[in-house]
């Protein structure tokens, strides 16, 4: 019911799932992977792939858009790209941004 993607498009009868990385991170050192599934099949057949985050940077473990719930049936080709981000930020504004705290770092008396 799952087969891996070749060519351009998917065979009759089934619609390609892709996954992307994004651009700081890979999916079996590739950019991307994709699969052919066959119309009707639960999602929870697709094998998602795991995603290796660059140095830096972390798999938050989601996908844009949300992966679909494992029993839906797949109908339609669609693409998933990894929310990664990166570990560390410049501060700036007033609050940290979500998902993140701000530290600190004030010189002593005898800097």
């Amino acid at each position: 019911n799952v087969i891996d993607a070749t060519g351009d498009h998917a065979p009759e009868g089934y619609v390609r799932i892709t996954f992307n990385a994004g651009t700081n991170a890979t999916i079996d050192n590739q950019a991307s992977k994709a699969f052919d599934v066959l119309k009707g099949t639960k999602f929870s057949e697709v094998s998602v792939p795991s995603v290796t985050a660059k140095q830096g940077y972390t798999f938050t473990g989601t996908w844009t858009p949300a992966l679909p719930a494992t029993d839906s049936p797949v109908n339609d080709g669609a693409t998933y790209t990894a929310v990664v981000k990166q570990n560390v930020i410049d501060a700036t504004g007033d609050h940290a941004p979500e998902g993140y705290v701000r530290i600190t770092f004030n010189a002593g008396t005898n800097a």
